[in-house]
């Protein structure tokens, strides 16, 4: 069975570039105002010119993780996953004392089983019944929001609901099967495409995460069928062929459209990249299914070494969060309304095991001086207090009033009020939370 090849290795990085640069840009709503966010915008349109130059590739995972730890307790899900596999590559880097495409070879097993962690963790977290319930379904809620309200009042909720959950069940199956891998890559791709198609839904870049990814699953021979059918059916684009010819200054105009016009107009240049991204997502699932009856060997998905299994156990660990009664957030558990808060958690069958009491000192929220707060106690919502302490080291003067275990309290720093101490350094990185539906309102969490 033949390893990545160095083209293989190469689209990839290209790949990642790409889903990276559609992460930050869209983060800071096109308006790039961090030295973090400058670095990765810059260093992957760099990439994309010069993906042979490891070094620079290097830099690029280094000022994601740099971004990510910046945003930390904020950073979502897909942007977790990036850092990860980004840790993953740069281990290989150490460890080989060389930046190139051998080392990062060698991070190729590891980062599939990383990917196969993440994804299987975000498909079991749907197994709850707020999830399999078609009137509280997120698949519901997102199709609604995709169709612009045109499937509300149609009865395809279950439909929505059973087709999300299978297509998310059935992917890691497929990818971990040797005889079905290549299809499960094209499933994934397709799937996680059409689910960015709508401009309502603004998640291209973790599409564009995950069709990187799923990349790294096909053998050699298929990469190269589908770089193939890609560079065939791209060579008919004149626009193509002018970034081709021109690619530094197709850069500079492609960093200030998607990174910086959000300074003049957040719709111009959202439009900008919704249209950018979304073609050359759709380019790559197009190659994908054209060469599906191309035969091709299996992608063996052995190779794991010492080298991957400290980031596969600190990924299992983070897919672990919120049974274990931590974090609730950016734990894969995308768009689930997964609720492990509380007694009363709502999967089917895995356990919550609290390690911690964070998710069991639950507010129910009565009002607040936050209008963003208020708002959510008018919709019936619980947040741990760990959450308000969070806000009140964001907002001193916060006063929330609210019932903790069955005592009605009121939160700030007035004359009789119950302060909302800080947290530590690294609680304030790590501890992050959802707000919890203790009503009969439909409520869709990420």
């Amino acid at each position: 069975m033949t390893a990545p090849s160095d083209r293989m290795l190469l689209a990839f990085v290209r790949l990642w570039a790409f889903a990276l640069l559609l992460h930050v840009c869209m983060a800071d709503q096109h308006r790039l105002d961090t030295v973090w966010g400058i670095a990765v915008a810059t260093l992957a349109f760099a990439v994309l010119i010069q993906p042979r130059s490891l070094p620079l590739f290097g830099l690029l995972l280094v000022a994601q993780l740099a971004d990510m730890v910046a945003e930390m307790p904020y950073s979502p899900n897909h942007w977790m996953l990036d850092g990860f596999v980004g840790l993953t590559i740069l281990a290989c880097f150490a460890v080989r004392r060389e930046v190139s495409l051998d080392a990062l070879r060698r991070a190729v097993p590891g980062i599939r089983i990383v990917l196969l962690i993440a994804y299987s963790a975000a498909a079991l977290a749907k197994y709850n019944s707020t999830f399999l319930d078609p009137v509280t379904s997120c698949a519901s809620a997102i199709a609604a929001r995709a169709s612009f309200g045109a499937t509300r009042d149609l009865p395809l909720d279950p439909v929505w609901m059973i087709a999300t959950i299978t297509a998310e069940s059935l992917i890691p199956v497929l990818l971990l099967i040797p005889a079905t891998r290549r299809h499960g890559v094209r499933l994934g791709m397709t799937f996680h495409c059409l689910i960015t198609l709508s401009p309502a839904i603004g998640v291209q870049d973790f599409s564009a995460t995950l069709i990187a990814l799923f990349f790294l699953f096909l053998s050699a021979p298929d990469a190269d069928e589908l770089l193939d059918r890609l560079q065939r059916l791209t060579s008919r684009s004149a626009v193509v062929r002018d970034v081709r010819r021109f690619p530094y200054v197709a850069a500079a105009l492609g960093l200030l459209v998607i990174g910086f016009t959000g300074y003049l107009s957040v719709g111009v240049a959202s439009a900008a990249t919704n249209v950018i991204s979304k073609v050359v997502l759709v380019a790559i699932v197009i190659a994908a299914l054209w060469s599906w009856r191309q035969a091709a060997p299996t992608a063996r998905i052995a190779g794991v070494t010492w080298i991957h299994v400290p980031m596969i156990v600190v990924t299992l660990a983070w897919a672990l969060n919120p049974y274990l009664g931590l974090r609730t957030t950016a734990s894969f558990t995308m768009f689930s309304s997964l609720r492990t808060e509380g007694t009363e958690a709502n999967h089917l069958f895995l356990p919550s095991v609290h390690l911690t009491t964070w998710q069991e000192d639950l507010v129910y929220l009565e009002s607040s001086s936050d209008r963003a707060i208020d708002r959510a106690a008018e919709s019936d919502v619980a947040v741990p207090l760990l959450g308000l302490r969070l806000r009140a080291m964001e907002d001193p003067g916060l006063v929330v009033t609210g019932v903790l275990h069955g005592d009605r309290v009121t939160f700030g720093p007035g004359t009789g009020q119950r302060p909302l101490e800080p947290l530590s350094l690294w609680e304030r990185k790590y501890a992050h939370f959802h707000a919890i539906p203790v009503g009969d309102q439909p409520f869709c969490t990420d």
